[in-house]
């Protein structure tokens, strides 16, 4: 994490973010609506109640899909309220959030079905996350020493310069997968907030952000385009929006992680599927079927597949070397060698 934070912040210094913008933006178009779709689909499986055991790709969405007609009822009764409360709050037009008020609602509702219906559960973030170690809820915050911190063998790392040697192929592939995760998420939420970001900052900041994270037994972070489409959607506009989010999940973790456990996973998922519908930008992407060439809706349909089937570099990539393909073929049709 420390290396990788280091190799996204000498990126930032020396103004690598700027090549962002050469990506064409039918490829932005369908990965965004691409990572909407994959987003929802991942919700089913809390929404829904499904005892599916978690995995990646599309195993899992067809393990998620297949395990459908098993669901439970209390969980999608949760799901359905958050919804409702999400769609109509708006409705009486005040200043507090419908997300809020959306969990709130629902976790109350969690509470007193708990208390009056026999044998009522539903999964909440304590049952799903949290664990017992020697009688009291496991997990702190703390100031500690990466390398003295256990590997997957059980034994404390050190610290040597063969350690970073050995590290740093696995370093320089997550600051990649941060650079462009983060990135594009900078690009989708500039067309949702009519704003225009600096991509040398943004690495700079994730840069320190993942140096610095470590210190407190932190793994390596990126932006995240379903948190950031919902601090859109809630109001935000400016970075203090961020500071504030990074500011309230450090208060929450300090002083009510407890109450933050009764927070029912259906309710979460119920969030993430609106967001998901609101990123996915349907209206822009039927826009661009319509009445763009056919190499760019190629390419738009292509990154949109690879996005869902495979994952989101896959797809950028694949993206990117189509995109070029198609450019230098309208060249060549353009001088007549074609």
């Amino acid at each position: 994490g420390i290396l990788a934070g280091i190799i996204l912040l000498l990126m930032g210094i020396f103004h690598l973010g700027r090549f962002i913008r050469y990506i064409p933006y039918p490829v932005t178009t369908g990965f965004t609506s691409g990572i909407a779709v994959v987003i929802a689909l991942l919700q089913l499986k809390d929404f829904l109640g499904l005892g599916v055991a978690t995995g990646s790709g599309q195993g899992q969405f067809i393990a998620i899909l297949s395990a459908v007609p098993s669901f439970h009822l209390p969980d999608l009764a949760v799901g359905l309220l958050t919804l409702f409360v999400l769609r109509y709050w708006p409705l009486l037009k005040t200043r507090i959030p419908g997300h809020l008020v959306a969990l709130a609602v629902a976790s109350l509702a969690v509470w007193a079905a708990g208390q009056w219906i026999e044998g009522f559960h539903v999964a909440t973030i304590g049952s799903r996350f949290a664990y017992i170690s020697q009688g009291q809820l496991a997990g702190s915050l703390g100031f500690v020493w990466p390398w003295n911190l256990p590997n997957a063998e059980g034994m404390s790392s050190g610290l040597s310069l063969f350690m970073i040697h050995a590290l740093i192929p696995a370093a320089f592939t997550i600051a990649m997968l941060g650079a462009i995760e983060s990135l594009l998420c900078a690009v989708v939420a500039d067309g949702m907030a009519g704003t225009r970001h600096d991509p040398d900052a943004e690495l700079i900041g994730l840069g320190l952000g993942n140096i610095i994270g470590p210190f407190f037994a932190a793994i390596p972070a990126t932006a995240a385009i379903a948190r950031t489409a919902t601090n859109i959607r809630a109001g935000g506009r400016t970075p203090v929006a961020a500071l504030v989010h990074a500011l309230v999940i450090l208060l929450v973790l300090l002083l009510f992680s407890r109450a933050l456990a009764f927070v029912p996973m259906a309710s979460l998922s119920a969030l993430l599927m609106l967001i998901a519908w609101n990123m996915s930008e349907a209206r822009e992407f039927l826009h661009i079927v319509r009445i763009s060439p056919r190499s760019d809706v190629a390419v738009l349909l292509t990154c949109f597949l690879f996005t869902v089937i495979f994952d989101m570099v896959t797809a950028v990539g694949v993206g990117l070397v189509l995109a070029a393909v198609m450019f230098i073929i309208s060249l060549f049709i353009e001088a007549g060698d074609i």
